[in-house]
């Protein structure tokens, strides 16, 4: 039976592991871990990834690196091409981040997060900052796509309403985002 796609009338980004490269950033403040990505995953199945992550979070912000962050491939991909055929297509785009539920250096990561969304060829979105991934279920509704990254964040999201898809690699998130129509004629590429 065939599926209607619904009308998406917005599209929230989210920034960590989806526009900016926080593996590469994680890299520079624990250099000896190697492959960052895959040693996160092995720690998630362990229920050792939080554990793991704050403290490298707190030192990159004491360091000033959300700022310095690299964009990924599919930030690259969004700035020069989606967010041009999104707005052709009249959907509002804005970023939804999270600054952490637990933060004493709140203030300095949205700082620096603004500062890198403008750097970046984000600075003209509207931009939440929500103080914990569960807050982003608030922005949850028919017409609403979020693009997290974290698969809790993307099941939260839809039991509110919304529509989401979960970041994983670039090819995978390429190819769901041709599925629904939203990438029309855009090179898929290899990297993650």
């Amino acid at each position: 039976m065939p599926f209607a796609i619904p009308k998406i009338d917005t599209i929230y980004l989210d920034m960590d592991g989806v526009l900016v490269d926080d593996n590469d950033m994680f890299n520079r403040v624990a250099p000896t871990v190697g492959n960052m990505k895959e040693h996160i995953t092995k720690l998630k199945v362990f229920g050792q990834k939080q554990a793991f992550i704050f403290p490298l979070i707190d030192e990159a912000i004491k360091r000033n690196l959300f700022e310095k962050a690299k964009k990924t491939q599919f930030g690259e991909v969004v700035s020069l091409l989606l967010l041009p055929y999104w707005k052709m297509l009249g959907i509002n785009v804005e970023i939804l981040s999270s600054t952490m539920k637990t933060n004493p250096l709140r203030k300095e990561l949205e700082d620096q997060k603004i500062k890198w969304l403008k750097a970046h060829g984000f600075g003209h979105l509207k931009v939440n900052l929500v103080p914990g991934s569960a807050e982003k279920q608030v922005f949850a509704r028919a017409g609403a796509l979020l693009i997290d990254d974290y698969d809790r964040t993307i099941g939260q999201f839809i039991s509110q309403g919304g529509y989401a898809i979960q970041y994983t690699n670039f090819k995978e998130v390429m190819h769901t985002l041709s599925l629904l129509n939203l990438c029309e004629n855009i090179t898929h590429g290899q990297k993650g």
